[in-house]
């Protein structure tokens, strides 16, 4: 796969239009539950994987002229639903205004699957 430059992932909000301003960076982590099952002598015996999720964090140089999401609203990363579970608003007097967002995803049934 060919390297690139800069962030290549879009975050919009349900509707694929809406953006929160320039796009600074996108993080996606991969995630399972994991069973156990233990031994005599309490060491694990056997395991398996259930639940996989993708947790998503994206932060945005803030445009004031739109509304951040909110928690609870669905938006979409490269045309993938993600249900928001976080918002945080950031300034200092040497930056723009900054929004950082977290978003989780339940792989196996393909959730969220709609929302606003």
């Amino acid at each position: 796969m060919p390297a690139s430059f800069g962030v290549t992932t879009t975050v919009t909000a349900a509707d694929g239009t809406t953006s929160w301003g320039f796009l600074q960076s996108v993080s996606i982590t991969e995630n399972t539950e994991t069973a156990e099952a233990h031994d005599a002598n309490g060491d694990v015996a056997a395991f398996d994987n259930f639940n996989p999720t993708s947790d998503l964090s994206a932060e945005f140089v803030y445009s004031t002229t739109g509304t951040a999401p909110a928690v609870g609203n669905v938006i979409k990363a490269d045309s993938v639903n993600w249900n928001v579970t976080s918002v945080g608003m950031s300034e200092t007097n040497t930056d723009y205004k900054k929004c950082s967002i977290t978003a989780k995803r339940y792989v196996t049934n393909t959730l969220p699957t709609t929302g606003t």
